[in-house]
């Protein structure tokens, strides 16, 4: 990476917008890799009939929630405040409880009241669970951004409310994705 293009995409990547790309990316990330893992589980149980669509939905959630933690706390807001990280968890869980209770309930009352079989009712049980995660993708982003993993203030740098940490170069090098190797790790 030449100097010039290294310079800026430090200056980028430690201003407020660099820092929201950067965690929306890995947000967006961590959501495909935990979403493939639920919608397989989905489509695994409903296909092979140990299941119905609701109690499905409910164990495909379970599968990814646990790794989008790790994900979500170790990843995407590594520099959240970690003083009081029951706290953390609880909220997590809450969010995530609530966000399952939606997805199963609603997965199993618009397949239920589909009238398909075979193939057709697996696209139908597939297609709403996919469809209703990706509805509670963006309030679940909100949520976890102010709520469960805010930034520890003495982190914040002069970002609004702790949301967006206005980091120096430097600490932003360690914190993030621009490494002194000019170097992006996503």
């Amino acid at each position: 990476m030449t100097k010039p293009l290294k310079e800026f995409w430090g200056k980028f990547a430690s201003g407020r917008i660099g820092t929201f790309v950067i965690r929306i990316f890995r947000y967006s990330t961590t959501s495909l890799i935990c979403l493939g893992i639920s919608e397989a589980t989905i489509l695994i149980l409903t296909a092979t009939n140990l299941f119905g669509a609701t109690t499905a939905a409910l164990i495909a959630n379970f599968a990814g929630v646990i790794p989008s933690y790790l994900l979500s706390r170790y990843w995407i807001w590594k520099e959240a405040d970690r003083k009081n990280t029951t706290k953390q968890i609880v909220l997590y869980w809450i969010i995530s409880i609530i966000s399952i209770g939606i997805t199963s309930f609603a997965t199993g009352f618009i397949t239920h009241h589909s009238d398909t079989t075979g193939t057709a009712h697996l696209e139908v049980v597939g297609g709403s669970f996919l469809g209703l995660n990706f509805i509670l993708w963006i309030a679940k982003y909100v949520a976890y951004q102010k709520i469960v993993f805010r930034i520890a203030p003495n982190e914040a740098g002069s970002g609004q409310n702790g949301d967006y940490p206005a980091l120096s170069a430097e600490k932003h090098a360690e914190k993030t994705a621009f490494s002194q190797t000019g170097k992006l790790d996503f």
